[in-house]
């Protein structure tokens, strides 16, 4: 081969080396990072009951120091300065839905509390952070929650403000829909909490529920570190009127969706993505599983029912709830009874099932048409 041609060929790769050099730099520097989303449960990620859970371990020098904090410990560390909001977008309640994040808040204690309004672990955990927030807020503590979605329909504004006002939330709250700050700042759970100093430093950390007395205590020793003088009222976790944790026998929810089917049983042997389709509950429902009769559409994260359709599920609990969207009714059935859930508004968490008893059970639901069924947790 003539050195000529050589030539050519050389300045022809180079030449494919810089399209490829610009088509990838396009698709990165044309958007935000988009950071990995969590891999949650239905009712929400939790650490495993005692442990405290861990961290994500993607660091970055904002917050690399957040390793220091050791997640459920009693004593309060220092685990540098808390990692600035990023990617968060409507506000609510606060002044002309202003931003406030941490960084504004300075010479006040900061309770960052992650949360996504349909969680079940979240409506547990939120009374406390409410009781929290009435309590001290005269003292100088300042609750930012930060709504990281657990599911699409949590990225619309008007959903969120319905959840929130069913959750009685008063605290400033922002949305974190790309999950941008839920990612600087290392967390792995729903619900959890970042408890900062009067100098904007992180100085503990709670993933997932419990916990609530220590936590407490913590606040109250750094608004005392703040303002030495200051009339702190009694403690209130103890009082606060929130369900229980479930035990640690309960099955665990289900999320649903043609991308679930690893938890499904039924025929056909799996969803079938992003079409109506006619379905056959199977003979048994293993526990832990969901399968479906009747007519639906699996899409990623849901199932609509389209007619006369049934949603069964067999667990260990005394409570049951599902995540829903839409108008219309649920019928719930068991060995026990049955009865009839009227679902509308905003879609969130609907409670089906309320039981004395934690024990086996095999649930049917007979779902109206139009009805969008994204998970079905259990307590």
């Amino acid at each position: 081969m003539d050195r000529r041609r050589l030539g050519l060929l050389a300045v022809a790769a180079l030449a494919v080396v810089l399209v490829v050099g610009v088509l990838v730099r396009s698709a990165t520097d044309d958007e935000s990072p988009r950071p990995t989303p969590p891999s949650p449960s239905a009712s929400g990620t939790a650490p495993p009951r005692g442990t405290g859970g861990s961290l994500s371990s993607l660091t970055s020098p904002e917050n690399e120091a957040l390793s220091r904090c050791r997640p459920g410990a009693d004593a309060l560390a220092d685990c540098g300065k808390a990692p600035a909001f990023s990617g968060t977008t409507r506000w609510f309640n606060t002044p002309g839905g202003r931003a406030e994040p941490p960084a504004t808040q300075r010479g006040k204690v900061v309770l960052v509390s992650f949360l996504s309004y349909p969680c079940a672990s979240c409506v547990r955990h939120q009374p406390y952070v409410n009781a929290w927030y009435d309590a001290y807020r005269g003292a100088g503590l300042q609750v930012i929650g930060v709504e990281s979605p657990e599911h699409d329909f949590e990225k619309r504004p008007a959903n969120v403000a319905a959840g929130l006002a069913g959750l009685d939330v008063q605290h400033p709250v922002v949305m974190d829909p790309r999950l941008e700050t839920w990612t600087a700042y290392r967390n792995r759970y729903w619900p959890s909490s970042f408890l900062l100093d009067a100098r904007g430093a992180v100085r503990a950390v709670q993933l997932g529920e419990g916990g609530y007395e220590r936590t407490e205590r913590q606040i109250r020793t750094l608004l005392r570190a703040a303002r030495p003088d200051v009339e702190l009222p009694s403690p209130v976790s103890g009082d606060v009127d929130a369900p229980p944790l479930p035990p640690t026998s309960t099955t665990p929810g289900v999320r649903l969706g043609w991308t679930h089917a690893d938890t499904y049983a039924g025929a056909p042997s799996r969803p079938v993505a992003g079409r109506s389709e006619d379905y056959r509950l199977g003979a048994d429902q293993p526990t832990g599983s969901w399968g479906l009769g009747g007519t639906w559409t699996a899409d990623t994260a849901a199932v609509t029912a389209e007619g006369e359709s049934r949603l069964r599920v067999r667990a260990r609990s005394s409570r049951v709830d599902a995540v829903v969207g839409g108008t219309g009714t649920i019928t719930v059935s068991t060995e026990e009874g049955s009865r009839t859930v009227e679902v509308s508004g905003a879609p969130g968490l609907v409670g089906l099932l309320r039981a004395d008893e934690a024990r086996e059970r095999t649930v049917t639901l007979e779902v109206s048409a139009g009805l969008r069924v994204y998970a079905v947790t259990y307590a």
